[in-house]
This record gives structure tokens, sequence and C-alpha cells, in this order.
């Protein structure tokens, strides 16, 4: 995922909520086949540490932000292997992952035509349009606390964590650093779908005008609209489902608009979470499996052979490479631990 920061800032945006409000409709999940084995737990045999909301806070304020902010899974690999190599905290990555269902019908609203919405959106919305690019996922480190609760340190975005729905447009432009809820953090990264759906309504009420009713083109445009819940809403909550494995995930990519998943610290790409849930076959795991791809066989494959326990030097290295020019420090130096 190649996301600049800049983007995200640009689309942590809100209108006020209007008329009716609802969450955005989705089809029922998919589960997974009923096999003896499943795709392995990838925290059943991981504990992080538990760490005060004191020692929480300096790890925040000491985490790295000479950074691109290109590449989120770089920073995360190089934020959790701090926090490893400074302070001795075996942390985990939380995954947002954004379905195909998402891209096409949120994020492709950027691509269609924005003739005659000026007159109809907000121009913050407006621009969003301009800017808005497509993500597969985000990934970010988790850590928990003494009292058993989680924060997500993303340390380079800032986001809206005060506009939980429904918010109103000074909440959702109230963008932020700080440590944040599981909620928090999905419910912030949400905002940018929740405005293209508002920008896809405009968009296809626009296009109903134009052509007459109960033609072929009308009707496909109003049965979309309908789809989309835009015949009952005015606004609608998108809400990430917690997956147990990106397995589950992958079923999906149809039916529901988000995910999140939980991982150790050493976990990379979801490409690393593909080869743990299903082992190694013929596919690309930068996209989501075939279903032919869940069988006990892949399964246990995935379990026996690429469970991660340590650090991968040649992921800790690559991920150097979101460094700025010369900000790198002594992390090439301190990584070569992972070598032993």
């Amino acid at each position: 995922m190649n996301i600049v920061f800049t983007i995200l800032a640009t689309a942590m945006l809100s209108l006020s909520a209007l008329g009716a409000q609802g969450n955005i409709p989705e089809l029922p999940l998919v589960e997974l086949p009923n096999t003896t084995i499943q795709p392995a737990d990838p925290m059943a045999n991981y504990t992080p540490s538990s760490i005060s909301e004191n020692q929480m806070n300096e790890i925040w304020n000491n985490m790295t932000t000479s950074l691109k902010d290109k590449d989120c899974f770089r920073r995360a690999q190089i934020w959790t292997w701090d926090m490893f190599d400074f302070y001795n905290v075996k942390s985990m990555k939380i995954f947002i992952h954004y379905t195909n269902k998402f891209n096409r019908e949120l994020d492709d609203t950027s691509k269609k035509s924005k003739k005659g919405l000026k007159e109809v959106l907000d121009s913050r919305l407006m621009k969003l349009l301009s800017y808005n690019k497509t993500w597969d996922f985000h990934v970010a480190p988790l850590v928990q606390l003494t009292n058993g609760e989680y924060r997500v340190l993303d340390k380079s975005l800032i986001l809206a964590y005060d506009a939980l729905y429904p918010y109103t447009d000074n909440e959702a432009w109230k963008l932020i650093k700080r440590p944040a809820t599981i909620e928090e953090w999905t419910e912030g990264l949400m905002i940018r779908g929740e405005l293209l759906w508002k920008a896809k309504k405009a968009m296809l009420e626009r296009d109903m005008q134009e052509v007459s009713v109960g033609t072929p083109k009308y009707n496909e445009l109003k049965a979309k609209y309908i789809e989309l819940g835009m015949d009952k809403n005015d606004s609608i909550d998108i809400k990430c489902h917690k997956a147990q494995s990106i397995a589950e995930v992958d079923l999906n990519h149809k039916t529901a608009y988000c995910f999140y998943t939980v991982y150790p610290m050493y976990y990379y790409t979801e490409s690393d979470l593909r080869y743990f849930a299903f082992g190694k076959t013929n596919q690309s795991y930068n996209k989501p499996v075939s279903p032919e791809t869940y069988t006990e066989e892949n399964y246990r494959q995935g379990a026996e052979n690429y469970v991660q326990t340590r650090w991968n030097y040649s992921e800790l290295s690559d991920a150097k490479g979101e460094f700025k020019l010369f900000s790198s420090g002594d992390f090439a130096k301190r990584i070569k631990k992972a070598q032993r």
C-alpha cells in the first residue's frame, strides 16, 4: 500500500448527518468451510507484553517520525522493532483490510465524473474526490495495557478520533495524533468511506435525473441506489468486522466493506498473513485467495511452516527504506541482532 500521509489527512473530513442515519447495508458474512482443521489462530501461542499507561506514553513520545510516511507496513515494522529493542516490549500489529467491495463501491467514486457536484457537495468533500487513493490494507502497532485495554499507536496519521457517528463537521475536522482504542482507530479510518458514500449518492441522484424514468439505465442506477441504502439514509456508519485471521477476510471481499485482524509483531504484510493461513501455493498473495485454497492440507502447511516467532531480518532491512534520507541512525546496526 503506497499512501501519502497528506492524502489521509485530506480524507478525514465530514458533512453533518442529515435526515435518516444507518449502518451501510451488507450481505451476510460467509463462514469458513466446515473442516476438521481450521486456519490457525495467529495469537494462540503469543503473549504480548502488558505495559502501564505511563510506559505507553513514553513509547509514544519517543516513536521516530523521521519517516517518509509512504508505506504503513514499513513504519509499523520500525516502530514495533524499536519497542522491542529499546523497551523489551512484545507488541502486536493491527491490520485493517479494505475489501474489494469497499474499493469498488466507495473508492472508485473518486474516479467518476464530478460534473454538477459543486452545488450539492461540501468543498472539502470535493477536494477528497480529487485526492482519494485506493487502500488495500493499513497496519499499525498495537499494545496491551495492564488494565487489559488495547491502544493503537499510529504515530504518522492524524485522524478524527473524536468523530463518533453521528458526528458533526467540527468533530470530523478535529484531526489529531494520539494513542487510540481499536474502535476509535477503525472508526476514524472509516470516515473516508462514509464520505465517499455521500458523494456516490449525489452522483447517482444526478445521473438518475439525466435519464428517463423506467429506462434500463435508470433502473440500473436506481437498483444501485437502493442496494447501497441511499433510498433510506442520508448518511451511513461503516463498521469494521473483527476477524481471527485473513482467511475470514478473503472469503468476504464481496460481502462486507472492512475487517480488522490482530497478529504478533513479527508479521509484515498481508502476504505474511496468507502464508500463515494457507501455506505456500501457486497464487499471488498480494490479493485474496481463491475458494479452492481453503483445505485442511493448506491450513496444516501454514501452521507448521509459516508461524513467525522471531524477527525476519530481510523484512527489517526492507523497512529501513521508510526512513527519510540520512535519518535511520543506528537502525541498520541494531537489526543485525535479528540475524542471530
